[in-house]
């Protein structure tokens, strides 16, 4: 599906990452049709030298590759591990060194692809639906705040709680978000050395309880393109409901240790074991028009007609193990940092940044 736009780029990502969940068990159905004009379909197969059955399966399949339902128990899966990657580097300070209180604000975007290659992973991100990879995709914006217990005899302990809800809608999709979480850190050894110079912050170990939600609707007629074969688009206008919905409830347990370079620069990294509770669905209900390139020149046809059904949900891996690496500028009070996160297992990947203030 190609995508000119950075914010189509994102409402595509997040198309293939929402999920529904209600956590109640429910039927589990997939229907995928498509009809084809007659005269069309028997030019096509001409054209592209196939049978007129093979024509119409290859279309069926790019029909339902471009929403996100060839591989649905992947994408499902996929999915509720998203939501829970989305989670990762809101709520906790992993470089600073607070003796009071702190507060943040944060943002994660997360992409799953599971066991696709690298340039699989980019073509499905990137847009070009064709490719048929399984991209699952997850999202949260966070506020934060921690008190490190030093002036109660505990230098070493600090806690953290962090949440918010909001709605954010991408083009054609409206959307409801929120998260909330509480952690506690403990400081194993260090600091040692000088933060002016070079300062190691010993080890830290961190849990608590992680839990988010995102809801994502068709709110009008959705477009998606994708391509047959070379100059055969196959154009999409669809309507009726899509709903979206992944949910997640992560314990994580994190192993971290971090360097201060002459004050300004914090470099930090560790491990983490995520226990997952999460589950993901999709309820889909739509109706396309399917449009192509008329083989005979002049523009562009009607091909026919296509129907998605779809209600099912899946869950999330049960542990999940990652690594994370970070860097932040220490600015004053004023703390700026980006981390990646990495899973161990899959191919998943998810950048949070933000700033935080230590008082």
């Amino acid at each position: 599906m190609p995508i000119s736009s950075f914010s189509k780029s994102l409402q595509g990502l997040l198309l293939v990452g929402a999920v529904t969940s209600t956590g109640v068990a429910r039927a589990q159905s997939l229907d995928v049709n498509v009809t084809l004009n007659p005269e069309l379909r028997q030019a096509l197969a001409g054209q592209l030298e196939l049978t007129e059955q093979a024509l119409e399966e290859g279309i069926r399949q790019s029909f339902a590759a471009v929403y996100s339902v060839a591989d649905v128990a992947e994408f499902l899966r996929l999915s509720a591990n998203a939501q829970s990657f989305s989670n990762k580097g809101l709520g906790v300070d992993y470089a600073s060194k607070p003796d009071g209180f702190l507060f943040g604000f944060a943002a994660n975007l997360t992409a799953n692809a599971g066991n696709a290659d690298l340039d699989n992973f980019a073509e499905t991100v990137a847009g070009n639906i064709d490719r048929a990879v399984p991209v699952a995709g997850g999202a949260q914006l966070s506020v934060m705040a921690g008190y490190n217990f030093a002036k109660a005899g505990l230098p070493r302990l600090t806690a953290y709680v962090n949440g918010l809800a909001y709605p954010l809608g991408f083009s054609q999709l409206d959307g409801f978000f929120w998260n909330v979480g509480a952690h506690l850190q403990l400081r194993l050894l260090g600091p040692l050395g000088k933060q002016e110079i070079l300062e190691w912050g010993g080890f830290l170990v961190t849990s608590g309880v992680q839990l988010s939600r995102m809801t994502l609707s068709l709110s009008e007629t959705f477009e998606a393109n994708t391509n047959l074969a070379p100059n055969v688009p196959i154009m999409t206008r669809s309507t009726g409901t899509m709903e979206l919905y992944q949910a997640a409830t992560t314990i994580p347990l994190e192993l971290t240790t971090s360097l201060q370079l002459l004050y300004f620069v914090s470099i930090y990294g560790g491990i983490a074991v995520d226990f997952q509770f999460g589950d993901a669905g999709m309820t889909f209900d739509i109706d396309s028009d399917l449009e192509t390139n008329d083989p005979l020149g002049g523009g562009t046809v009607a091909l026919g007609t296509g129907t998605i059904d779809v209600n099912q949900v899946g869950g999330a891996n049960q542990a999940l193990v990652r690594g994370m690496l970070g860097v932040q500028a220490n600015l004053g009070p004023v703390k700026v940092f980006g981390q990646l996160n990495v899973a161990a297992a899959d191919l998943t990947v998810g950048l949070a940044a933000g700033l935080r203030i230590v008082l």
